[in-house]
């Protein structure tokens, strides 16, 4: 019984884990569509940051396709790593989202 509340722990720590960086993750996308334009997107990938999510360290990166999969279009992708305490060793995590933006749109931060 012992054996499986502490894989019951285990199980809901990754999960929370998976969580906080979904949650981290779209947050950022989020950001960068009111904070951003289609000219500024090429320099987020110099941009990447660390948040703490109850005090565990979630890192970002980004990266950006100007003119994919089409011209006056950019894929912008972000990439949450985290690290989980698995059987007392750290192990690396990540996960990443993807959005597809057009020059077109109607950015809330931009022109």
């Amino acid at each position: 019984m012992a054996r499986y509340a502490a894989g019951s722990r285990t199980q809901r720590s990754l999960e929370e884990g998976r969580r906080h960086a979904v949650a981290v993750a779209q947050g950022r996308l989020e950001a960068i569509k009111r904070g951003e334009t289609y000219d500024t997107l090429a320099s987020l990938a110099e941009r990447d940051t660390t948040y703490l999510v109850d005090g565990r360290p979630f890192v970002v990166t980004h990266t950006i396709g100007l003119s994919t999969p089409e011209e006056h279009a950019a894929t912008v992708g972000v990439t949450v790593t985290w690290s989980e305490m698995i059987a007392g060793s750290a192990s690396p995590r990540s996960i990443g989202l993807t959005a597809i933006v057009s020059r077109s749109l109607l950015w809330e931060g931009g022109s």
